[in-house]
């Protein structure tokens, strides 16, 4: 009798059982990037997971060694809930510093999701020597004839 004397009642307690204690179902990706990807030998680069869908369980990095330094992490995290669409994801940023110049391919880092490995793509960056111009820098110009003074 309790429950027919109050539906709305009940209904809204079982919208919120449903709501608080059911598992979203979501795709899970993992999204690497490098920025910028030429760099000059002594000037940083962040390196920046993105994962999306699903809690972190483990992450491992690609092998830095002999090639970056790791000078700071950080990590940020975004959970919305839009017309009933749960989305969640979350950002992990790597400050490296290159300890010699070439040409690196920086393979996929792995996630542990939910049970499941899921691996990023591959980034590749360019550290060249300080002394050699880069595609960022600006051009030097022998033609400008101002006078300094």
């Amino acid at each position: 009798m309790i429950g027919s004397q109050y539906p709305l009642k009940r209904f809204c307690i079982g919208m919120a059982f449903l709501i608080f204690f059911s598992k979203p179902v979501l795709s899970q990706t993992v999204t690497a990037a490098i920025s910028p990807s030429q760099v000059d030998l002594g000037q940083p680069v962040e390196y920046t997971v993105t994962i999306s869908g699903g809690n972190i369980q483990s992450l491992t990095l690609p092998d830095f060694s002999g090639k970056f330094n790791i000078l700071n992490s950080g990590k940020s995290t975004s959970y919305s809930m839009v017309n009933g669409n749960v989305s969640f994801s979350e950002t992990r940023r790597f400050l490296l510093m290159p300890i010699q110049k070439g040409k690196y391919l920086l393979e996929p880092t792995t996630v542990l999701i939910n049970g499941n490995t899921f691996k990023s793509n591959p980034v590749e960056v360019r550290v060249l020597s300080s002394n050699t111009p880069s595609s960022h820098s600006a051009p030097i110009s022998s033609h400008n004839k101002d006078p300094i003074f």
